[in-house]
């Protein structure tokens, strides 16, 4: 989880799309539509910290649930989010997330 933010905070888009889980909906979007969606998001948004809140793994499946921080022009975008990961062939892959509870943001 922590690289996966690293890269979205330092806009690097290659590390974003390999470590995409093959089932995640994005892995079946074309991998330059793909790319330039995500350097729209890493030049528009400022990602200012990481905390995780809480980690799980049992064998090959993992939960993070994690507080980050994102501003948009000086606008508070942060959230509150529980990311699922599976590995595959030995490397953890993101699998999908879902933003928690707007009062579960910050905690």
């Amino acid at each position: 989880m922590r690289s996966r933010y690293a890269a979205f905070a330092l806009a690097d888009v290659d590390y974003l799309i390999r470590t995409l889980h093959p089932e995640h909906p994005d892995a079946a979007v074309p991998h330059e539509t793909l790319a330039s969606s995500l350097r729209a998001a890493c030049r528009t948004y400022k990602y200012t910290g990481l905390n995780v809140l809480e980690h799980r793994s049992e064998g090959d499946v993992a939960t993070v649930v994690f507080f980050a921080k994102v501003f948009d022009k000086g606008r508070d975008l942060s959230f509150t989010e529980a990311s699922s990961f599976e590995r595959v062939d030995g490397k953890w892959r993101y699998r999908s997330g879902e933003t928690l509870d707007r009062a579960a943001q910050g905690a």
